[in-house]
């Protein structure tokens, strides 16, 4: 039992004074730094320097094939200090399979270059309804028939609202095959200016249905640089405007 209250007491003792040893390391506080806090305390003066800014070439290289590079930029971008900034890309028609069928004595009449841009899918700017359409089908001979468009911001950066100018030039050079891979730092000079297009920013998609709008008979797609068929039924015959 003295045993007990022995060490009880030794243990009492040593709270004490690990207590006062804690409590005694602790610094009394002062006003050091308090300058910085107060409303006009800091004095200093200011200046300004010019900066002069350079483009630095370190040949940074990456691969740019579409088997690595999934998405492309393209426009340009103008900074202050390091000037204007353009992005485009290359690219060659390749066929899905060797020696195709195209018929007899088959001549090429046009060409249609396709962009697709990256777009938000859930933000529709503008809904355009044009009623003013007939079309001709087999079983249900004419039909009155409506135009829906709907428009989509394009997603980019910098001043959304700008427009720019894409223009489609030729290269004559080769650009690998397949399997090769590419480097942008590869030079391939661009010859004939093929065409221009204003882009504004923004894609279309453009829909035909019967006026009553139960089901879809022609659908369209429009995304500034391209006019091109996506889908079309057989039983449709012909499509025009109505008379005003």
């Amino acid at each position: 039992m003295i045993h007990t209250i022995k060490k009880a007491i030794t243990l009492f003792s040593l709270v004490i004074f690990g207590s006062a040893i804690l409590y005694n390391c602790e610094p009394d506080p002062d006003n050091l730094g308090e300058q910085l806090f107060l409303d006009g305390a800091a004095q200093g003066n200011e200046k300004s320097f010019d900066i002069t800014a350079f483009n630095i070439n370190n040949n940074d290289t990456i691969r740019t094939d579409a088997s690595k590079l999934t998405y492309g930029v393209l426009g340009a971008f103008n900074e202050g200090q390091f000037g204007m900034q353009k992005a485009s890309y290359l690219t060659q028609l390749r066929l899905s399979s060797y020696n195709p069928d195209f018929g007899t004595n088959a001549q090429v009449d046009s060409v249609v270059l396709v962009i697709k841009p990256r777009f938000a899918s859930d933000s529709v700017t503008t809904n355009t309804v044009d009623d003013n359409y007939t079309y001709t089908t087999f079983a249900d001979g004419t039909v009155n028939a409506k135009k829906v468009v709907n428009t989509y911001p394009v997603l980019k950066f910098g001043k959304a609202k700008r427009t720019f100018n894409i223009r489609v030039n030729e290269v004559d050079e080769f650009l690998k095959g397949v399997s090769d891979s590419a480097k942008s730092n590869a030079a391939y000079p661009a010859t004939t200016l093929l065409g221009t297009k204003e882009f504004k920013g923004s894609v279309s998609s453009v829909a035909i249905t019967k006026d009553d709008g139960e089901r879809h008979c022609l659908q369209l797609q429009h995304r500034e640089s391209e006019f091109h068929w996506i889908k079309h039924f057989s039983r449709i015959r012909l499509l025009q405007k109505r008379a005003a």
